[in-house]
């Protein structure tokens, strides 16, 4: 089999039966060759699917062939032979910036759910509820190419590609209505906004689509809902004085002419639209930075006042102030960029995200500076930005980033706050010249590691729950009974946890399938509203809200979470734990953990990620 490589066939409305009858051979062919063997011609059907996805007419073949496509086996040995387990952020990149294949295979899929969603096809592992719900959350964050014309980069598509995904979102717009997208439109923005992101900028670009949505004469959205007009708003009208969105011109004119009085009301008003949301209209989004450190009370602590007096005279150096201004452009200095972020980071230590990096013990490293030491997050700051160099101490000897190469990230992030921007590829390097010069000690180089590379609050003890030489489980049951005496409040001597540590869990996906090792912080654990107890926990990979399987979904909010915190009952978090640190001298009697919970986070990590271990 041969990739799809020649043109588009121009689309013939004299030649329709012949695209359909080609569609159904390709089909046909497709059902015998995989009733004989594995290898399929799923690219005959590719080529026939193609030319069909740019008019309504040939959409509805495709919809109506769904049964016959599913039937011969077209989706199968892929992600999207598990439809249940399709994530609608990674389907909106595929369906959008995907290569021409995985565009048309996620097209078809989504027609799939279409079908499945309508009641028009029974598929055994998803339920049409959860279509309608999965394709709601991809047509919302789709709705630009919906309600306004196609961006410079879906135009310049190969084989008009961008033009058949937005004929496809029309498509199933007719079918699944306006109503029901906005209303899953504004609850993902306030999903995440529950989170408090330092990085908005997606969000803003959403609110600016319910925005569209609400304002387009075109469309019939029956009364928009409060939640979406306190979004749009906070971003574009939040006071009485902006309401109507005038510019800044008109606006600093009514500003002059305003008393004291009103002044006051202005400001009552953006900050209350500000704290609601976590969102700053076009003043600064920074300002939600700086009222959150100064909430914190951090300035009391007396090197933070210094350290942020330096940071305000910082000078740059050209490496540093060419990776901001290629991020963030030039409508302001480097500086200021960087200045604006440091006060992001410092208000909002668990708002830090990892962007699409493998970085995640850097991007925890510095959200734990941020809460717990300050002062020490600047100084990395100023070395990054001023020296580029991040120099640290390991067992005695210092590390440069300097004269170190690549670590886990190949390339710079270029979707994180300035902060990350400039200190994460240094603290990167640091991290994994400290594990390569901890290999061979017969134990997890992480035990040696994240002590010196986090801080001396990282508790001594450390315990791991598979054999590094052969990655399979090692004492299981004393490893989630350690982590009960440890950190359990009924069974440690009620002892909180008093500086947060460092973790690593198993991750894996909806369907329970290992995807990898991910490094978090252990920020508490606590009894929630229910009285359940919960381990709250810092996630670095910018979205908490995650389907582990087994019923294992982690919780942002309505569950006591702090802004910024996931949390899961403590027998399913351990479940999926691997490694942590505690404090061996403030450690409870491991006999007395009940035998039920220590046998249910057993069976869920020997079920899920731990299966072949």
């Amino acid at each position: 089999m041969t990739e799809f490589t020649h043109g588009l066939p121009p689309y013939d409305d004299g030649n329709t039966e012949e695209l359909v009858n080609q569609l159904d051979v390709a089909i046909a062919r497709l059902a015998a060759a995989n009733a004989l063997a594995e290898v399929s011609p799923v690219f005959e059907v590719i080529d026939a699917v193609r030319p069909l996805m740019f008019d309504t007419r040939g959409l509805e073949t495709l919809y109506a062939r769904i049964p016959a496509i599913e039937a011969a086996g077209f989706f199968g040995g892929s992600d999207w032979d598990y439809p249940q387990t399709l994530v609608p952020s990674l389907a909106v990149r595929t369906v959008r910036h995907g290569d021409p294949i995985a565009t048309l295979v996620e097209s078809l899929s989504q027609i799939r759910l279409l079908a499945v969603a309508k009641g028009d096809f029974s598929h055994p592992s998803v339920s049409a509820e959860h279509a309608n719900h999965f394709l709601a959350q991809v047509m919302a964050m789709n709705l630009d190419i919906v309600v306004s014309d196609l961006q410079e980069s879906d135009r310049l598509r190969p084989d008009r590609l961008g033009y058949a995904v937005q004929n496809l979102y029309h498509y199933m717009l007719e079918h699944l209505g306006y109503q029901n997208l906005l209303e899953h439109l504004v609850a993902e923005v306030w999903r995440i906004l529950a989170q408090r992101p330092v990085q908005v900028n997606g969000v803003k670009q959403m609110v600016t689509q319910i925005a569209a949505c609400l304002n387009s004469p075109d469309t019939l959205v029956g009364e928009a809902s409060e939640d979406a007009r306190q979004l749009v708003d906070a971003v574009f009208g939040p006071t009485a004085g902006c309401r109507e969105d005038p510019g800044f011109d008109i606006y600093a004119e009514r500003l002059a002419s305003m008393d004291d009085a009103t002044l006051l009301q202005e400001a009552i008003a953006f900050a209350q639209a500000m704290h609601s949301t976590g969102l700053v209209s076009p003043t600064s989004q920074a300002a939600y930075g700086l009222a959150m450190m100064l909430e914190r009370g951090i300035l009391y602590s007396p090197p933070v006042a210094p350290s942020l007096w330096r940071q305000l005279r910082l000078p740059l150096c050209d490496a540093a102030a060419k990776k901001i201004a290629a991020v963030f452009g030039n409508r302001r200095s480097p500086e200021c960029f960087l200045l604006a972020d440091v006060l992001n980071v410092l208000g909002r230590p668990l708002g830090v995200g990892q962007g699409n990096y493998p970085t995640c013990q850097s991007t925890r490293a510095l959200s734990m500076w941020a809460y717990n030491t300050p002062a020490e997050l600047l100084r990395v700051v100023a070395w990054a930005a001023r020296d580029d160099e991040v120099v640290m101490r390991f067992e005695g000897n210092s590390i440069s980033s300097r004269e170190l190469g690549t670590g886990l990230a190949t390339e710079p992030p270029v979707d994180v706050d300035a902060v990350s921007l400039l200190t994460v590829p240094h603290l990167d390097r640091v991290y994994f010249e400290m594990g390569r010069r901890s290999i061979g000690r017969g134990e997890d180089p992480h035990k040696w590691v994240n002590a010196e590379f986090h801080g001396d609050h990282v508790g001594h003890g450390f315990r791991i729950a598979v054999d590094v030489f052969t990655g399979k489980l090692k004492d299981f049951e004393g490893f989630i009974r350690d982590f009960y005496a440890a950190y359990h409040p009924f069974y440690n001597g009620n002892i909180p946890v008093i500086n947060p540590q460092p973790a690593g869990i198993a991750v894996t996906d909806s369907a329970t399938r290992f995807l990898g090792w991910h490094a978090i912080t252990i920020q508490r654990l606590a009894l929630d509203p229910s009285q359940i107890m919960r381990v709250y926990f810092f996630n670095p990979n910018n979205d908490s809200g995650q389907d582990w399987g087994q019923g294992i979904v982690t919780s942002t909010q309505g569950n006591g979470e702090l802004y910024g915190e996931a949390s899961l009952p403590i027998a399913q978090f351990a479940s999926r734990l691997y490694v942590f640190h505690y404090d061996p001298i403030e450690k409870g009697e491991t006999a007395i953990i009940p035998s039920d919970e220590v046998d249910l986070a057993m069976n869920l990590a020997q079920n899920s990620w731990a299966s072949e271990r």
